[in-house]
Order: structure tokens, then sequence, then C-alpha cells
């Protein structure tokens, strides 16, 4: 597992032989610069998430997931289907864009990632840790030159949701978990 996605973050991890982080690095950035976000792998990518969708559905902490959802009030965030798999990211988006200039699921599935990539992957919203043997101002000093070619400014702002998830009106209508063996 190198990264994974969680309500309102991606989260990317490597770990690189020394002498290779910087290489390392500035081909990474291109991900972010430049995606290739090539139609061929989206296929490939689709099929991952669903197993990885079909392997963790069972799991307890899912199920526990799956509840809150249940229970989110509907203007909520959480209210939505927060995970991804075939139907979400390519059955759905098929339908939604049939009428238009998308005639496949795996073309609409790709104009949605691009479409997400524009409005979201700006430097402002990004976190970046990196350890090395370098001295914290070698590093700082390779990472700004490496990273700082991602745009800055906010080609959008990312959306706001109303906290808690749970009102003091509705904490009644919360189902208790209990774990039986």
């Amino acid at each position: 597992d190198n990264a994974w996605t969680e309500l309102e973050s991606t989260v990317y991890h490597v770990s690189i032989p020394q002498e290779y982080l910087w290489p390392a690095l500035d081909r990474l950035v291109q991900h972010f610069v430049a995606p290739l976000l090539l139609e061929s792998a989206v296929d490939r990518e689709l099929q991952a998430i669903e197993s990885e969708f079909q392997l963790n559905r069972p799991s307890d902490a899912c199920r526990r997931s799956q509840l809150i959802c249940a229970t989110a009030p509907a203007h909520h965030f959480y209210a939505k289907f927060g995970w991804g798999n075939l139907r979400s990211l390519r059955d759905i988006p098929h339908q939604l864009l049939a009428n238009g200039d998308c005639d496949d699921g795996q073309a609409a599935t790709l104009a949605q990632m691009r479409t997400f990539f524009d409005r979201y992957y700006y430097a402002t919203n990004m976190r970046l840790v990196v350890q090395g043997a370098a001295t914290l101002d070698q590093l700082q000093q390779q990472v700004e030159s490496i990273f700082g070619v991602i745009p800055a400014q906010p080609r959008l702002t990312c959306p706001r949701y109303p906290y808690p998830i749970v009102q003091p009106t509705n904490l009644a209508d919360l189902p208790s978990c209990f774990f039986a063996s």
C-alpha cells in the first residue's frame, strides 16, 4: 500500500533509498504538475479499487462506517457513499454522462478524474513530509526547489461541511455498536 484516501484527504507515502531520494521526488512531483490520467490505466485502477472494496466490505470497521453514513443527516457529506467501487466510479458516471459527450463509463470516469484534479490538487491543499540524511535546511531547499512548481493558487475552494455529524438533537437516533464474537 503506497496510498489511501480518507474523507478529506489522500495520503501517498514512499520509502526511498537516500541516494535516489531527489530523483524520485522529482518524478513524484510530476504526478501533481502534469498527471497522465491515461484512459488505458482507468480500467486497471477501477478493478483494483473494486477488489479492495469487496475485500474490506465485511470488516467491522467498514460496517461501523456504513452505519454512521446511514444515520448521518441527509445534508451532511457522511450521508453520501464515501467509498469507491465499480458502481460509484464507472457505472454511475456513465449513467449521468450518457446524454453528454462521454459514450462509455471509463471515459466518463476519466473526465470526472480530470475535473476533480483540476479543482483540488494545488499546493495550498497539500502537506509534505520528507525525512532524509541531509540537514533540515538542505532538505527544505531541495523540497522547495522540486515541489515549488505545483500551482499554489486555489482553482476552487475546498467545500466545508457542517460539523459535528451528530447533533445534540439526534443523539437518540444514533444506534449503539455492540461487538459479538
